[in-house]
């Protein structure tokens, strides 16, 4: 027993964890002894806090296996199942959740979190509906802000970061994502004296390098060293010997194929690690649209990224040209 705590996280974590194991009497976790107390949503959700998504499931589905209609169980459900990638069964969770009680704002946050890419719109109502009962959650305000964006809706957008702001002052993701919307609604100077100081600082996302890139670029202005990435991954493609593409969008301009990739890229994190992307104008029916895509070294290597995206709810195919 005292092997297995030492892997366990500190403080409340771990008494949290502890309590998981004695009731679900986890291989590993805990002696062999029987089951003890009753497991709830809060231990599953101390699981997934604490970096345990499989955990918090077992517990979730222990729940539910006596309760199906348990709507806190049915929203740890998803959201452990959104953290280990499988946000179709996910999504199935949450609205199972909100069958039963469709203004709970974790299953709607839940459910919009999942739809925020592939259907803005969707995601719009769920993220209000989940601000009448939490109307000040700074997440859910930055999330609702995003959709706006997907809508061209910047103003809206804009309005809602700094509300989020205005609660949780110090979240730079907020802030770079309210910069990357000024910037495409045409205030490049607002964007850049943002975006700036957040892409010089020592633990700068890359988002906030990419973002201060967009801003320069539609600046008219050469984007600096903080911001070459960006800059760097519309030039002009050469294709890998016998490689494939990953495309993520068919844009109607360059800006908007640039604006794809910086959510895409925020959503999805590590899983781009390594691949950078290309944007190349195409001519169809005497329109130009703006490809986005990724190159990979192989067919197989581009299905492979491709149904990993997808299981991150993002829309992709797989091309050779």
């Amino acid at each position: 027993m005292r092997e297995a705590l030492k892997n366990l996280p500190s403080g409340p974590a771990a008494a949290a964890i502890l309590g998981l194991c004695l009731v679900l009497g986890l291989a590993g976790c805990a002696p062999k002894a029987p089951l003890q107390g009753t497991p709830t949503p809060g231990l599953a959700d101390a699981a997934l806090t604490a970096g345990y998504p499989e955990m918090a499931l077992s517990v979730a589905d222990r729940i539910l296996a006596s309760d199906p209609r348990n709507v806190p169980a049915l929203v740890a459900r998803g959201d452990a199942l959104y953290a280990t990638g499988r946000t179709d069964d996910a999504a199935a969770a949450y609205r199972r959740g909100l069958a039963v009680q469709p203004a709970d704002p974790a299953a709607n946050a839940g459910l919009g979190r999942i739809l925020l890419r592939t259907d803005p719109k969707a995601a719009e109502a769920l993220f209000r509906t989940a601000l009448r009962g939490r109307p000040e959650d700074p997440a859910l305000l930055s999330n609702l802000a995003v959709t706006l964006d997907l809508q061209e809706r910047h103003a809206e957008a804009q309005a809602l970061y700094r509300r989020s702001l205005a609660v949780a002052p110090d979240v730079a993701a907020t802030k770079t994502n309210l910069g990357l919307s000024l910037a495409l609604s045409g205030d490049t100077a607002a964007a850049q004296a943002l975006l700036r100081p957040l892409a010089a600082a020592p633990d700068a996302s890359q988002q906030a390098h990419d973002n201060l890139a967009v801003a320069q670029i539609l600046s008219g202005s050469p984007p600096t060293p903080a911001g070459l990435a960006a800059q760097t991954a519309t030039a002009t493609p050469s294709a890998p010997a016998g490689g494939a593409y990953v495309q993520l969008a068919a844009a109607d301009s360059q800006t908007g194929a640039e604006a794809v990739w910086q959510r895409v890229r925020a959503q999805v994190g590590p899983l781009l690690a390594g691949h950078t992307q290309q944007i190349v104008a195409a001519e169809v029916n005497g329109r130009t649209f703006w490809r986005l895509r990724v190159p990979t070294a192989s067919r197989a290597e581009a299905r492979t990224l491709c149904d990993r995206l997808r299981g991150r709810a993002v829309h992709c195919w797989v091309t050779t040209g």
